[in-house]
Formats: C-alpha cells, sequence, structure tokens
C-alpha cells in the first residue's frame, strides 16, 4: 500500500487506494496495575523503585508518543469534509463526477527535504515557471482499471426497487442472518499474468435469474470472474458492465431460481439507526461473516478514483474481502454496497470507520447498466482543476481560480482552446476558487447547455463558452 494514502480497499489482491479524511490521533492509555502493599520495613527501598518505575514508564510514553506522530505528515489532507467536521450536503440521487477531477497537492514533492516532523528543513525555493510548480504541486489519484472479463449482453429487463420501512418490524439478529446469508456470494478475479492468484472479494444477488452487484475494484484488471454462491457451488461469470466512478460492477451467472437481496431506501435511515453486513473479510475460510454496528453518518465526501462520490459511514466491523459485500437494515434490506475503510498512515487499518456506496446511488447506476452496460446520463465539461494556492498567487502573479491541468480530448472544452496550465476563475461571471464551486453551478444545468467560462492566460483574461456532453457518448 502506498504510504501516502488513508483508505484501503476491501479486496485482498488490490491496493489501489483513495485519499481519505482520517488521520490516526490518538495515543493508547494504560492502567497501571494495583500491586499488594509492602511491609513497612521495606516501604522506603519499595517507594524509591516506584518512583524509578514511574518516572521511566513517563518518559517511556512520552517518547513513544512523540514516535508515534512522526513519519511521514503532510500538512495537506484532501478536503473531504468542511471545517470544523462540519459535511457538505449532497443528494444521493445525483450521479457522481465524471471526467471532472480534483487534483490533490502532494507537498513531498515540492517539498522533498521535510524533515520527520513535517516541518521544511531546508531553503527550498519555488520553481521559476509556474507550471513546473505545479507540475509537482499536484499528483493524479489512483484509478480503477476496466476488466476484461467475457462480457454479457445488456437486456434490461431487470430494475433495483428500493422498499419502504414503512409497517415493517425490526427483526432479531439471527432471523437477519437466516434471511439475507443466502443472497450474498463470494466474487473470485483471476488475471492471466498471475497464474495460480485470485483476488477475493463479496457480491450480492440482485434477481434470481442471476444478476449479482459487486465492486468495481473486485474485479480491476481480472481476465475471467468465479463466483461461489452461499451452497458451495461455482459458476462462470460474465460482465454485464461496471463503472470506475461509482466503484460498483454488474456480473451475470447462468442460474434460476436463486434468493436475491431485496434492497431499502437509505434516504429513510438515520444515524444511530442499527446495520449489519456480511462477506468474506481475509479469505474464503471466513465466507458469511456476519457483524452488527450503527450508522455513524451520511454523505460522507470521500474522493478516490478521480471522484467524489457520497458513501454511508458505519462502525461495523468490515476488513479486506468485504468489498462488494451488503450493508444491511435491521428489517433485511440492503441499504448500501461496502467499498472502502480507513487506514493510518502506517498502513494500518481503523476498526470502526468504513463506508458504503448509498443504495439509491446503487440502483441508479445498476439500472443504468442492466438497460445499456454502461451509465448513462453522466454530465461532464472535460477538466480536471485544483485550487491556485496562496504561494503561487503570490510568486507569479496568478489570480484567484482553478488551475487546468487536464483537459479531456474528446470534450467541448478541448474543442473551444482550453489548455493545461490554463486558470479558471469564472463560470458564467460567478467567481470559482474550489471544485465544489464548479459543481454547484454545473448542477444547475443539464446536458446541452452551455457555461461561459472566463480562463487567465499569460497575463491576459479572455472568455470561451463550454457545452456540457453525455460522457457516455465518448468513452
Amino acid at each position: 500500500m502506498d504510504e501516502n494514502r488513508n483508505t484501503v480497499w476491501y479486496n485482498t489482491e488490490t491496493d489501489n487506494a483513495a485519499a481519505a479524511w482520517y488521520a490516526h490521533n490518538f495515543t493508547p492509555l494504560q492502567t497501571p496495575s494495583v500491586a499488594e502493599a509492602p511491609k513497612k520495613k521495606k516501604r522506603k527501598a519499595r517507594t524509591g523503585l516506584i518512583v524509578i518505575l514511574v518516572v521511566v514508564v513517563v518518559l517511556g510514553l512520552v517518547a513513544g508518543s512523540a514516535l508515534y506522530f512522526a513519519g511521514d505528515y503532510s500538512p495537506f489532507q484532501p478536503e473531504l469534509s468542511l471545517p470544523d467536521g462540519a459535511v457538505a450536503p449532497v443528494d444521493p440521487n445525483r450521479l457522481p463526477d465524471s471526467d471532472f477531477g480534483q487534483m490533490i497537492p502532494d507537498f513531498d514533492q515540492i517539498f522533498p527535504d521535510r524533515g520527520e516532523s513535517g516541518e521544511d528543513s531546508s531553503e527550498d525555493e519555488m520553481p521559476e515557471n509556474f507550471q513546473d510548480f505545479f507540475n509537482n504541486y499536484f499528483t493524479m489519484e489512483d484509478t480503477i482499471e476496466p476488466s476484461n472479463i467475457p462480457t454479457a449482453e445488456a437486456t434490461g429487463d431487470f430494475e433495483i426497487v428500493l422498499e419502504s420501512t414503512k409497517g415493517l418490524e425490526e427483526m432479531r439478529l439471527q432471523d437477519l442472518y437466516t434471511k439475507c446469508s443466502p443472497y450474498v456470494v463470494n466474487v473470485l478475479s483471476y488475471y492471466d499474468d498471475k497464474p495460480g492468484s485470485y483476488g477475493l472479494g463479496t457480491g450480492i444477488i440482485i434477481d434470481e435469474s442471476g444478476y449479482i452487484v459487486t465492486n468495481a475494484h473486485v474485479i480491476s484488471n481480472a481476465d475471467s470472474c468465479t463466483v461461489v454462491l452461499n451452497d458451495g457451488t461455482e459458476h462462470t461469470a460474465l460482465l454485464v458492465g461496471e463503472d470506475a466512478k461509482t466503484d460498483l460492477a454488474v456480473l451475470k451467472i447462468k442460474a434460476l431460481g436463486l434468493t436475491a437481496a431485496e434492497f431499502g431506501d437509505c434516504d429513510e435511515m438515520v444515524v444511530g439507526d442499527g446495520v449489519v453486513a456480511i462477506g468474506t473479510p481475509l479469505s474464503a475460510e471466513f465466507a458469511g461473516t456476519f457483524t452488527n454496528g450503527i450508522i455513524s453518518a451520511f454523505n460522507r465526501s470521500v474522493s478516490y478514483s478521480g471522484t467524489d462520490i457520497p458513501l454511508i459511514q458505519t462502525n461495523t466491523a468490515l476488513n479486506e474481502g468485504n468489498s462488494g459485500g451488503p450493508l444491511i437494515n435491521m428489517y433485511g434490506q440492503v441499504i448500501g454496497v461496502t467499498n472502502l475503510k480507513m487506514s493510518n498512515d502506517y498502513g494500518v487499518t481503523i476498526e470502526g470507520i468504513a463506508f458504503a456506496i448509498p443504495s439509491t446511488t446503487v440502483k441508479t447506476v445498476v439500472d443504468s447498466i442492466i438497460a445499456n452496460g454502461k451509465v448513462m446520463g453522466r454530465p461532464g465539461i472535460g477538466i480536471t482543476c485544483g485550487s491556485v494556492p496562496e504561494a503561487a498567487k503570490e510568486q507569479y502573479g496568478l489570480p484567484d481560480g482553478l488551475y487546468i491541468t487536464e483537459v479531456s480530448e474528446e470534450s467541448d472544452a478541448k474543442a473551444k482552446g482550453i489548455l493545461p496550465g490554463d486558470v479558471l476563475t469564472h463560470i458564467n461571471g460567478e467567481a470559482v476558487f474550489t471544485t465544489e464551486d464548479v459543481l454547484k453551478i454545473r448542477d444547475e444545468h443539464k446536458i446541452g447547455d452551455s457555461l461561459r467560462f472566463t480562463i487567465y492566460r499569460e497575463g491576459k483574461t479572455f472568455e470561451v463558452d463550454v457545452e456540457i456532453y453525455d460522457i457516455s457518448n465518448i468513452y
């Protein structure tokens, strides 16, 4: 795992990771044991020894804490939540962003001589050319690679229905497991360049005829795939479609009369509601592992695969191999597909902070994949950009705005002459400072509409109209 990544996939074969908002900031607490009272004649000696031991322990804790917080510290973390822990409201029915991406600043490349404390230990100077600065300042996030699994035709013969919980009674944990475990499967991904090895993930049967949902990263780069049902039978799986932006994929096996999951509307749930998960953590020996917890938060904006996507946060115990499995409410309905958990800067996973793709997003994406083989209706404007930092504005005389690092070849932005190195300062006359500003304006319009970009280039400013397009017509 990349030591600069704080998010770990639940897949035993992949270590692509997205950037994460959680950094380790705790130290272990120890409670000293109580010993039997010493005899009077040894009280003085024992007291001195105890004092020495206490001093040693305290010094050890101080040194340990210093070492714990030292290491590869980056003063900039991806903005996954607003200041003071507030979370930006996100419409869970909105499809995640397309090729409009946010670049993540990489201070380690700009300041390679930073000491262990994270402070600049050298007299580093910024490059003379501002483009050289940004080439080092921004680094692209890891992406989910497409799979090479043989495909199945998208027939559009199934849609997910989100059921309400109104009028239902909560189920006992034992009854939940009995009802839900039959539709949870193992997903084995095989790679031609790695004979004898396979990736392990979890999947959900969504239709009795053999449609199965899992994570796109579970089958990333895979050349073939096998699904193992709850009863141990194996089936070769074909790929109906996959979507790296939401980390979802749909598989199809030849089978009839399967037990299918019932999906619930995650919008009906609130923080504190109970949930359970079933999956295959770590290895096939642990298939059908059942854990429970609560909903910790909604709309946690986690950035990975070049996209910010709102996820459900839960404290339910999940581990590598749980990827693609169900997060289930207390009525037996799937309200999310598990896909991420936190790890600290040392690659050690953080317990109690895990994530799932909301059922509202799952329905939108899966229905489109089954109907079209891909996600339709996703808007794109064709640029990847990041905020211009204060240091760059002062050093190079750049205006407030967003530095454009990449322009999609097939986009209208490219056709209209927008180039990497340009700075986007306004859209439709409104100043933009963050990627969220751009998305807010874009989402007020529809595919086919045009946005007026104000572009700064080489000391001059000009305006250009850029059309919003459906990226499914290009990719």
